[in-house]
Parts: structure tokens; C-alpha cells; sequence
């Protein structure tokens, strides 16, 4: 498996169920051998990828690959195995979804996104003298996502997503220990409802 053969939706859901069954399956690795065992990460496992770069636009936009390593890598332990197991068989759907459908559900994981990190502040910190701006900015950047207008706030284009969804990760992990998993969760469940649209 190499990431110059041509890797389906069918074929990446297969190696990443195949890696996640045989306890291949890594966290913070893209490719590597222990053991004598080839292991990898999830999105390594999918084709044989060693960067989001090699990832193809044909398998996923290039937001879900950066997205896809930075919460499969935050994840505990204990979750990583349910998560991939979803992801696995996600992938394997998600050919029907079109790239319109695609900006849709990046826009909706980034709202959730922006609701799980206000959440999971503090209420002391929400009655500081700076709480309201950030209350108001949170606002209007999921309208300008909702809105799709991207030039109504830097976090409304997906070339921001990963980025954002490190830094939900961050916020959120100061009040909840699952903060990865909530959020990679909040994303699955997008894609899943993009799916059934598509049905």
C-alpha cells in the first residue's frame, strides 16, 4: 500500500478497519514498523499517506485531512479505537458527498465547534470585563459561517478549520479531559448527516 496507487473510498475504509482489527493503529505516527508489525496513524493507515499533502481531494477535502490528524492524535487512549472504527466506516460512505455538501458540513462542525469551546469555559471566566467581546465575536463568526460569508471572519474559510479545531481542542481541554474526542464526535455526526442527505 502505498500512497501512489490509486486509493478508493472502499479501499481506505478497508485498510483503516483491517489496522484498527489487527491492532496496527497508532496515534502521533504516520507510517512505521515495531516489531515487525507495520503500523500507522488513521490517516496513514487509509493509503499509505506520510502528509496531509498526499492525501487525495478525491478521498476527502484537504481541511478533513488536517482535521482528521489533529483530533485522531488528541485522542485518549480509550477512544481511540470506537472513533477510528466510525471513521472507518465513514469513509467508505462519504463519496456521495459533493463539494458544496462538503462546505456544508465544514460549516457546521465549525459552529458546533465554536459552541463546544464557549460551553466548556468557565462561568468565572465569563464574568470578566472582556467576556461579552468574546461572547459577540463567537457570535458573529458562526453567522458569517452560517452565511458563508468568508470574508466576515478569518475562521469562516476552511483553511482555518484545523487550526480552529486545535484551538477548540486547547480551550476545551482545560474544562473536559474527552475535549478530542467531543470534537472529532461533533464532526463524524456532520459528515453522517451530510450522508443521509445525500441518501
Amino acid at each position: 500500500m502505498t500512497a501512489d496507487n490509486v486509493i478508493t473510498h472502499d479501499i481506505a475504509s478497508r485498510n483503516i478497519l483491517t489496522f484498527l482489527e489487527e491492532g496496527r493503529l497508532v496515534q502521533k505516527t504516520w507510517d512505521d514498523d515495531r516489531e515487525g508489525r507495520h503500523v500507522a496513524c488513521l490517516l496513514g493507515a487509509s493509503g499509505g499517506f506520510k502528509s496531509t499533502d498526499e492525501c487525495p481531494a478525491s478521498l476527502m477535502p484537504r481541511w478533513l485531512a488536517d482535521c482528521t490528524v489533529t483530533l485522531f492524535d488528541g485522542l485518549a487512549p480509550a477512544d481511540v479505537g470506537p472513533v477510528a472504527k466510525r471513521y472507518g466506516v465513514l469513509v467508505g460512505k462519504w463519496s456521495v458527498i459533493s463539494p458544496a455538501g462538503w462546505d456544508d458540513t465544514l460549516g457546521r462542525g465549525m459552529v458546533r465547534l465554536i459552541d463546544q469551546a464557549i460551553d466548556a469555559v468557565p462561568a468565572s471566566a465569563k464574568t470578566q470585563s472582556y467576556w461579552p467581546a468574546i461572547a459577540e465575536a463567537s457570535e458573529q463568526c458562526k453567522a458569517a459561517i452560517i452565511s458563508k460569508d468568508k470574508s466576515a471572519g478569518a475562521g469562516a474559510g476552511a483553511d482555518y478549520a484545523a487550526r480552529a479545531i486545535d484551538y477548540a481542542a486547547r480551550a476545551i481541554a482545560y474544562a473536559a479531559d474527552a475535549a478530542y474526542k467531543s470534537l472529532f464526535t461533533a464532526l463524524l455526526d456532520e459528515i453522517e448527516r451530510e450522508i443521509e442527505k445525500c441518501a
